[in-house]
């Protein structure tokens, strides 16, 4: 019988190699733990990507919401310049509602949430640097144009409230002028800022408003 299992020993293909059972066991273990961090990256990843994506898409909106803000300032202050110089031409002093019902003067207020957030939480630096490049200036400009009213804003408060309303705002409503077709070019500029920004990001990364 010994005999015979020497023989079927040697019958057996040779170069066969058998790997332990716990060596086997160990490579199932590094394997899986390698494909289970595969896993957690590419979701990593995807996540990654889509909050870089929900970012630029609010960052989208409110770039277009901003513009439409500026849009319609620049509306009511070309027709406050019209408006007041009518009433420059026939000599005569603006009624209480022109200057009560609807705001001699009153700048659009942009807003920088959204753009906030993305540097706050990070969410820029997922963003080619080309598409930061073409949102940081829109930024930079409604900022400009914000701290320009404000500051004038602040001046016509103060006129007011030391000189009165009516001196200030019916007296002296020729001043305004000037003002109303300053601030609305500047309005002008800057909705032509949010337009090509816009369709930068639109051509950069394929997001698009609904």
């Amino acid at each position: 019988m010994t005999e015979r299992n020497d023989i079927a020993r040697d019958l057996e293909p040779r170069g066969r190699w058998r790997v332990p059972a716990a060596a086997r066991d160990i490579m199932l273990l590094i394997l899986g733990a390698a494909l289970a961090l595969a896993v957690e990256e590419w979701r990593d990843a995807h996540a990654e990507r889509r909050r870089v994506a929900a970012a630029l898409a609010s960052i989208r909106a409110e770039l277009l919401d901003n513009q439409q803000r500026v849009e319609k300032a620049r509306a009511h202050h070309l027709q406050m310049a019209d408006t007041l110089s009518a009433y420059r031409a026939r000599r005569q002093l603006p009624p209480p509602r022109v200057y009560f019902e609807s705001g001699v003067f009153q700048p659009a207020l942009p807003l920088s949430t959204a753009w906030q957030t993305a540097r706050e939480t990070g969410a820029l630096s997922g963003l080619p640097y080309s598409v930061v490049l073409a949102i940081a200036p829109v930024y930079e400009a409604q900022a400009r144009y914000r701290a320009v009213g404000d500051a004038l804003t602040q001046s016509i408060m103060v006129d007011v409230q030391r000189r009165g309303v009516e001196p200030v705002l019916r007296d002296d409503f020729a001043n305004f002028i000037p003002v109303e077709r300053d601030f609305a070019q500047r309005e002008q500029v800057l909705a032509g800022d949010y337009a090509r920004t816009i369709a930068q990001l639109d051509s950069a990364s394929g997001v698009r408003g609904p």
